[in-house]
């Protein structure tokens, strides 16, 4: 049988010889959950790093897997163990697992070599003790499976940490130019945060040595109950993981299941990653900037505005911060500096306070400090309690509180309260008002007007609720308007006294007419 060299390490001897694979990583690499298949095989064996030796059987209720971690994982299922049982069958070479894995592990403890780092000096520790017992120089395979604890960091500060990790496992004399390592996917709770970006990215696209594998058929407890943990592997799946998914990656020496998620916007929330669910999609912090998530202390902003001078006060949690830094420098006073494509960052927030928050950054904004407030752009007053002002001339006037403007030429006034204002030219004059579009003012409560200079703009004795507007700054106009009463409003209809002179007239069953006194009548 010829052999490629490619394959040599993996079926060397055509199916003779110890085949030593290698798992680490944190709780999924640990293997939380017990259940599943659980066979025994005299040929697959677990080093036990308390007694120094090696343990047949490869059940996950005996020992070494029922000590505790790292050395065991109080007898739970494991990726490993369940790839083991795979290769054996597959090759017929005796299989030889090390283990040395622990929950809740930043990828930063397996930073350095030697005793510089905690897991990985653990790790090395065990496959020198074990591949010295068999009398064997190198390992045969490694699963790496780790990530959820590194959540919070961005694509960057992981990609690098795994690369420096990359550079510490092919530097050791017991990893050949050809030994694969096999990164484990994790659950779709993972997908809104940009190390399982990392992940991929390292193994698909930047590294020949490393193969993503996807766990998409993988089963969680939140996925099968709707409920409880979302993060970790059920124990059937930590078998089917290992036997369907890392066993035959390894054997065929394959690449694949290379996943890609559904494109959510990385931000810091509960529960499952829906595309659907909207906390997930257009989250506040999603869309600021990823400084801005949950714990962030630090807002940076790019501004290119000729050289115009430009307004910077931010609140954080009750506390005025009195230093940015502008183009490198930190200057102590930050108001009024003139800039043009410089990067400006809020730097030294307070630790604690009374949890309050207020940004502002652009030309001539102003506006007294209150509670929750943001504005940005030019000439913006975000002035009301809550308040989201953001676009060119806007403004919150005399604290109109629990209101979002965002585009030109936008205000609320003190008594337009809980409102919100999108596009030009308008206004809230009232509470708990919406105005979509341009030159609308709502007057009456609970008013919205969407389309285009809605014809009342002043309030009204029968309260207009629901206006669409086809006016024109000259002239206003709506096509159709709701008001409180149930009175509809709908303009150049056809007048006529019944259902038969409509008809008659030529309208078709399901149009809308008038009659005389204004009545609407629908043909029927």
């Amino acid at each position: 049988m010829a052999l490629t060299k490619v394959n040599h390490q993996l079926i060397q001897g055509e199916g003779t010889g110890p085949f030593v694979l290698v798992i680490t990583g944190q709780s999924n690499a640990v293997g939380v959950n017990n259940g599943g298949s659980n066979p025994s095989n005299s040929f697959v064996y677990t080093w036990d790093a308390v007694t120094s030796a090696w343990v047949s059987g490869g059940r996950y209720d005996a020992l070494p897997w029922t000590r505790s971690t790292p050395d065991g994982n109080e007898g739970n299922n494991n990726f490993g163990l369940a790839a083991a049982h795979y290769i054996q069958e597959k090759t017929q070479r005796p299989v030889y697992v090390v283990f040395d894995a622990v929950s809740g592990r930043s990828i930063t403890e397996w930073m350095g070599s030697g005793t510089s780092s905690t897991r990985y000096a653990s790790l090395k520790t065990k496959v020198q003790a074990a591949l010295s017992n068999l009398g064997k120089t190198e390992i045969d395979a490694l699963v790496w499976a780790q990530g959820e604890e590194d959540f919070p960091q961005t694509f960057a500060w992981y990609l690098s940490n795994i690369e420096t990790l990359d550079a510490q496992f092919k530097a050791e004399t017991w990893v050949s130019e050809f030994t694969p390592f096999c990164i484990m996917g994790m659950s779709p709770l993972h997908d809104r945060y940009q190390v399982s970006a990392a992940l991929r990215h390292f193994s698909n696209k930047s590294n020949g040595r490393w193969r993503y594998l996807s766990t998409r058929a993988l089963r969680t407890e939140f996925q099968e109950a709707g409920s409880g943990d979302y993060t970790h592997w059920l124990g059937a799946s930590l078998y089917e993981g290992g036997y369907n998914i890392i066993g035959p990656a390894i054997v065929n020496n394959e690449r694949y299941a290379n996943e890609d998620n559904d494109g959510l916007f990385w931000n810091r929330s509960a529960g499952n990653a829906s595309i659907s669910d909207p906390t997930v999609v257009a989250s506040f912090s999603s869309l600021a900037s990823w400084e801005s998530r949950t714990g962030g202390v630090s807002l940076t902003e790019q501004f290119s505005g000729n050289g115009a001078t430009v307004d910077f006060t931010m609140i954080y949690r009750g506390t005025t911060i009195s230093s940015v830094t502008v183009g490198g420098v930190e200057q102590t006073d930050p108001t009024d500096y003139s800039v043009s494509g410089q990067v400006i960052t809020f730097v030294s927030a307070p630790a604690s306070g009374t949890n309050n928050i207020v940004v502002t950054y652009g030309a001539a904004v102003n506006g007294p400090a209150t509670t929750g407030s943001l504005a940005w752009g030019f000439a913006c007053y975000p002035d009301g309690n809550y308040t989201f002002v953001g676009g060119y001339n806007c403004w919150t006037d005399n604290l109109a509180n629990y209101t979002i403007l965002y585009g030109r030429e936008l205000e609320a006034t003190d008594i337009g309260d809980y409102g919100a204002a999108f596009g030009f030219q308008n206004k809230l004059n009232n509470t708990y008002g919406f105005a979509a579009g341009r030159g609308h003012v709502i007057a009456d409560d609970y008013g919205a007007a969407v389309g285009s200079f809605s014809e009342y703009a002043t309030g009204q004795t029968d309260d207009v609720i629901f206006q669409v507007g086809n006016g024109t700054s000259s002239v206003r106009s709506n096509a159709f308007a709701v008001r409180d009463s149930g009175v509809l409003e709908a303009k150049d209809l056809p007048t006529y006294a019944n259902n038969s002179s409509a008809v008659s007239g030529g309208m078709s069953v399901g149009q809308i007419y008038k009659t005389a006194t204004g009545e609407l009548r629908i043909v029927i």
